[in-house]
């Protein structure tokens, strides 16, 4: 635990609640100002860093090998980035070795340091474990160079370099200390893709269908030629539960392929995902619907899988309402999968989630939004809350709520609206039901064109769907 702030001088009580236990000496680590150091060359800052995020905790771990990365992914660093920081591989003039520590307390995290002192301190000390060098980064700040901060919060540290993650962690009751070191900008890949299934309930009835686990193998071989960057579903995975959960098991194998590659993805509750629904698709029970409806613990046991870049859930072990976070295109996203007709604590919740990230652009993603003709549905159903007041009271609330997906009714639609703060939203839905083919959302965001584009493909028999492509151009994109 870090010393009582009450004894400590008042020049150093920030310091000491910024950095907790290693506070006392990251005096030391303060950057130096520019004049005090030679510039390293820009050249010299041509690797980047890979950094991962383990969920449970938000600790971050940064370094340039893969296969360190990977078995840091096997200790709970789920959550991939899009790399924010490129440094220099090798030693150079005005640069300084970046040692990376770690210890198992609090969950486990990683702490980066550049002061010999420092690093004797945090390991003798504080039980860290000295990995050795991870990379060259500057102390001297250059126009070529960003800063990287550190932040602290309950035993835990994590390192940043942009906008959306310093206002993240702030909002998140993080502490933010001092720039421990400057790394290059990174070059951004502007374009990208993200995929959205429809509801796949037809397509889990028979054994020998193979139309699910197709899309998702497609998926996997389109990655690098798309870009494609996370996966998400709008819910009605299944058509109904039956004693074997047959319907399940077989959904749960039609999304392997995801998992297998490493694709992150999330998944929504339709209301064929619950105990409402029985076999031939009516009401199991006609009087206590609304309350079987929440019932969704055989579609958490098959397919609460979602490890990749899960970063919260209203509730534990449950991926109802879940929130994803991920980079692309050099800015932040978060993906909010909600349940249907939600109940005003999962609203509530979700409103917390999008407060706290108010720089990263938020995609809501629910099984009932849109009807089929594109208005904003009324009816809660045999819910709790009607998209009408999902609308008034988040997605039209916030100013960085750029997207909703979602299915249940019609075929394809799509609405522009005008959030409080003047902000557009595109909402999408898609739910073509189909017997014979697998349609899949694709959609392309480019930050540096400002584009959007979405459009309908079914791989099976290469079927396109052109008068479902929608285009937009001018996107401002929160940054």
């Amino acid at each position: 635990m870090p010393p009582s702030s009450a004894r400590i001088p008042g020049n150093l009580r920030n310091l000491v609640l910024v950095l907790g236990a290693v506070a006392v000496i990251a005096v030391m680590s303060v950057v130096p100002r520019a004049q005090a150091a030679p510039s390293p060359a820009c050249s010299a800052f041509t690797a980047n860093v890979r950094e991962r995020v383990k969920p449970a905790n938000q600790a971050s771990s940064l370094t340039l090998s893969q296969s360190v990365s990977a078995k840091d992914a096997g200790s709970g660093f789920t959550s991939p980035r899009e790399t924010s920081m490129r440094v220099a591989p090798h030693g150079g003039t005005g640069l300084t070795a970046v040692h990376r520590l770690y210890r198992s307390k609090h969950g486990g995290s990683y702490f980066y340091s550049t002061d010999p002192a420092e690093i004797r301190k945090v390991v003798g000390t504080f039980g860290y474990t000295d990995q050795g060098v991870a990379f060259y980064a500057a102390k001297a700040k250059a126009s070529c160079l960003i800063p990287v901060y550190g932040f602290f919060k309950s035993g835990v540290h994590r390192f940043v370099s942009t906008a959306a993650d310093r206002a993240m962690l702030s909002a998140a009751g993080w502490h933010r200390g001092p720039i421990r070191f400057y790394v290059g900008r990174p070059v951004a890949d502007t374009a990208f893709t993200f995929a959205v299934y429809p509801d796949t309930q037809q397509e889990v009835l028979r054994k020998s269908d193979r139309r699910l686990i197709a899309r998702s193998q497609w998926l996997v071989k389109q990655r690098k030629a798309q870009d494609l960057r996370f996966v998400t579903h709008t819910g009605d995975v299944v058509n109904w539960d039956t004693a074997d959960h047959a319907q399940y098991a077989k959904a749960r194998d039609g999304l392997a392929p995801l998992e297998q590659a490493g694709i992150p993805y999330s998944l929504s509750i339709g209301n064929h995902d619950t105990a409402a629904v029985c076999p031939g698709g009516g009401a199991c029970d006609s009087h206590r619907t609304r309350q079987l409806v929440r019932d969704t613990r055989t579609f958490n046991r098959y397919l609460n899988r979602q490890s990749l870049n899960q970063e919260g859930a209203y509730q534990a072990n449950k991926v109802d309402n879940t929130y994803h976070v991920y980079t692309a295109g050099g800015v932040g996203w978060l993906v909010l999968n909600l349940e249907l007709w939600q109940r005003p604590g999962a609203l509530s919740w979700a409103q917390r989630v999008v407060k706290a990230h108010p720089r990263h652009n938020v995609i809501v993603v629910t099984h009932s939004y849109l009807t089929s003709n594109g208005k904003i549905s009324s009816s809660a159903e045999y819910g709790d809350t009607a998209p009408t007041v999902l609308a008034r009271k988040l997605i039209k609330k916030y100013p960085n709520v750029r997207m909703v997906f979602s299915g249940h009714v019609g075929q394809a639609a799509h609405r522009v609206d005008k959030g409080v703060h003047g902000n557009r939203i595109d909402s999408f839905v898609v739910a073509m039901h189909s017997n014979t083919t697998n349609p899949v959302q694709l959609v392309r965001v480019d930050t540096k064109k400002k584009t959007l584009k979405s459009w309908v493909y079914a791989p099976r028999a290469n079927t396109h769907y052109p008068k479902d492509t929608v285009r937009v151009r001018n996107v401002r994109w929160v940054r």
